[in-house]
Order: C-alpha cells, then sequence, then structure tokens
C-alpha cells in the first residue's frame, strides 16, 4: 500500500511505538509536547474512521469503542515508521 505519512502520524508511530501498553490521544499528546490537532492524524475521535487516518491504513489500532479510546502500534505501523 502505498501512503505518505504526515509529520503528525509519524510523530505518533515514535510515542507508540516506544509505548509497553495501550495509550489514550491524551498520553499520546503529552508525550509527543502537542495537547492537541491529532484528529486528522489518528482519525475523528469517534466511532467513524476517517479515510488516510493511522487507523484507516492499520497503523495503529483501537481496542474498543469505549471512551477514552486507546490506541497502539501494529506491525505495520512499525514497519512504516522504519521506512519513513
Amino acid at each position: 500500500m502505498k501512503y505518505s505519512l504526515t509529520s503528525d502520524q509519524i510523530k505518533i508511530l515514535n510515542v507508540l511505538a516506544k509505548a509497553t501498553d495501550w495509550m489514550t490521544r491524551k498520553q499520546i499528546g503529552e508525550i509527543s509536547g502537542r495537547s492537541k490537532g491529532y484528529s486528522a492524524a489518528m482519525g475523528a475521535p469517534t466511532n467513524v474512521i476517517k479515510h488516510g487516518s493511522l487507523e484507516d491504513l492499520a497503523l495503529v489500532e483501537r481496542k474498543d469503542m469505549k471512551r477514552p479510546f486507546l490506541y497502539r502500534i501494529t506491525e505495520a505501523g512499525r514497519r512504516a515508521l522504519a521506512n519513513a
């Protein structure tokens, strides 16, 4: 699959790649130094997965549909990060 990752998506993947457990958007923002603005990169913070988002590209996975949403990087996400 061909895609181009944004700088925000790369930041998110870097944070998730170092995590040992599932993370919330808030935790990702605190670690990356950015408190908001990741909606387009992650996908809207709703039950709808936005086209071109990390979830849509299967580079991150969401634990379930309960808030706060929990995310972790997938193996495809690790490969994409290594090639970014």
